[in-house]
């Protein structure tokens, strides 16, 4: 915020200046308010002076610009920062909500034997962020991660592409600017291609973890549905007993 408010400042005294120059340097654009200083010069001393005025006006506009452009590259670097909260407090409240589900799960007052329809536990995780084919199969641990993870990765994509948008548009201003110079539209173009393919790449990354995450709490779902009464159907117990003049030791599997 200092950055930018210093930058502000320069702005605005560079416009200030240029305005200085405009008004300073009228006088040498005006034919008949050059001869009124002027008596005794040619048409010809005009010209060379009025290039020459036209060129500090023009030195003057230049400098303007280039704080304006470089202002605005700071306001976006602010943007950047103050998303850069928002994703950090997206995965503080992420998390916050994953313990107290993971809590919830550890205290075993939601378990239950019942069974569990792995179509039902499909159809209800394929729902969004919400985890809730997790919930169905009473892993609410798993529900709460469920949770955090399509919820923050939303979140990053929608910064990320929030910045996206942000860079376009100076992009597109820039290149369709017709009072900068081919220099300027140069060196800026760069500037903000650079940042928009940083935080296009950024988003799209995101967007595909999301998809993914998406497809993983489905299949977790089923899975879970599936499996939801695997302690009762299958059990590993030893059995030890006396067969005729021998000991043994018996394993049996149940299913």
């Amino acid at each position: 915020q200092d950055l930018l408010q210093a930058t502000r400042e320069e702005t605005r005294g560079t416009r200030a200046s240029f305005e200085r120059v405009m008004t300073r340097e009228q006088e040498n654009l005006d034919f008949d308010q050059w001869l009124e200083d002027n008596p005794q010069g040619t048409r010809e001393d005009f010209q060379k002076d009025s290039v020459g005025a036209t060129n500090r006006v023009r030195s003057a506009e230049i400098a303007w610009q280039n704080a304006v452009l470089e202002q605005q590259l700071d306001e976006y670097a602010v943007k950047h920062s103050r998303r850069g909260m928002y994703n950090s407090l997206l995965w503080l409240g992420g998390t916050h909500v994953y313990n107290v589900m993971d809590a919830l799960a550890s205290s075993q007052a939601f378990h239950d034997d019942q069974e569990r329809r792995p179509t039902v536990a499909g159809m209800l995780s394929a729902v969004p962020f919400l985890g809730l084919g997790q919930v169905y199969n009473k892993a609410l641990s798993k529900a709460g991660l469920v949770f955090m993870t399509q919820s923050v990765l939303a979140g990053l994509a929608y910064n990320y592409d929030y910045l996206r948008t942000q860079a376009e548009n100076q992009l597109l201003a820039i290149e369709q600017s017709e009072t900068l110079s081919p220099g300027q539209i140069e060196i800026y173009r760069t500037e903000w291609r650079n940042r928009q393919r940083t935080v296009l790449r950024l988003r799209n990354t995101y967007i595909w973890y999301w998809l993914l995450f998406y497809m993983y709490g489905i299949f977790d779902a089923v899975v879970d549905a599936h499996l939801h009464d695997i302690d009762q159907r299958m059990r590993l117990t030893p059995d030890l007993a006396v067969l005729s003049n021998r000991a043994g030791l018996r394993l049996e599997l149940k299913f």
